[in-house]
């Protein structure tokens, strides 16, 4: 069993072509291949050309040390370089809920430039934890 937790990670990017030379980038990782984690990235159009990428784990365990973790996490490094190198904008979100009610982790990186295209506002409006009961009798 173990600890579990529900986990996304977005990926919000100015064009798909961008997006398209990260992924063959990140697909480089062993860890990626021997994971399969190119599979679970989720491709991602919110029109007017910003694309992103999506993955969504329900119920994983999620520590630092597990090579798939290390793999998924391997997005926001290949983003940061691209960044870094080529001048891509981006903005990375990260929202993990833990089993106990006070486990709760949320992050927000993106591009500290003009030509951003407002990109961490993409994370901000389709990125949310909400903690709810429902009841419905």
């Amino acid at each position: 069993m173990g600890y579990r937790s529900d986990v996304v990670l977005m990926a919000v990017f100015s064009n798909a072509e961008e997006r398209e030379e990260v992924l063959a980038i990140y697909r480089m990782d062993p860890r990626v291949a021997e994971h399969r984690l190119e599979e679970m990235w989720r491709k991602v159009d919110f029109g007017d050309g910003t694309v992103g990428l999506v993955y969504e784990g329900h119920s994983v365990k999620w520590y630092d040390g597990y090579d798939d973790v290390q793999g998924l996490q391997h997005m926001q490094g290949v983003i940061e370089n691209f960044n870094q190198e080529r001048g891509f904008a981006f903005a990375w979100g990260e929202a993990r809920i833990g089993e106990d009610d006070t486990d709760i982790e949320w992050v927000l990186d993106y591009s500290d430039s003009k030509e951003d295209h407002g990109l961490q506002e993409f994370i901000y409006d389709n990125l949310q934890i909400i903690r709810r009961i429902e009841l419905s009798v």
